[in-house]
């Protein structure tokens, strides 16, 4: 079970990073995607994750959730992932350059107050909160 973080193994994780700009093809089908964790950038506790540890927590989440939640509540208004992904190498994603490593998630907005505060701004990309092993640097 190595490549999934153990319950022992968590603190916590949280990063937020804005959705790519919407292409007109994700405007007609209610698309969003983004960045839900960069490698080697520091998150809002001032920590930063390896791509290894990304892939452990996108792995963990797959298996143990696969659900999206609004403002770091359960139940996101009728959305749902559509494609989950790690990046393989550097990319430019809709004119904004990729990090290899780079955990992606891309959702389907179907109710339509969620879709107005994505296109107002008022929601702006995905937030993780999560755990991760931490490890002091000495």
């Amino acid at each position: 079970m190595g490549d999934i973080m153990t319950d022992q193994e968590y603190t916590k994780i949280q990063k937020n990073v804005d959705f790519l700009p919407l292409s007109k093809a994700q405007m007609e089908k209610r698309e969003v995607t983004g960045e839900v964790l960069i490698p080697e950038e520091t998150d809002l506790q001032g920590e930063i994750y390896d791509e290894g540890t990304i892939r452990k927590s996108m792995v963990r989440f797959m298996r143990d959730y696969q659900t999206l939640g609004e403002m770091h509540k359960s139940d996101a208004r009728q959305s749902f992932i559509i494609e989950n992904w790690q990046v393989k190498k550097d990319t430019d994603i809709n004119g904004r350059d990729i990090k290899a490593g780079t955990w992606m998630i891309t959702t389907k907005i179907e109710d339509d107050g969620l879709w107005d505060d994505i296109k107002e701004g008022r929601i702006t990309g995905y937030s993780i909160g999560g755990r991760a092993a931490g490890i002091p640097l000495v």
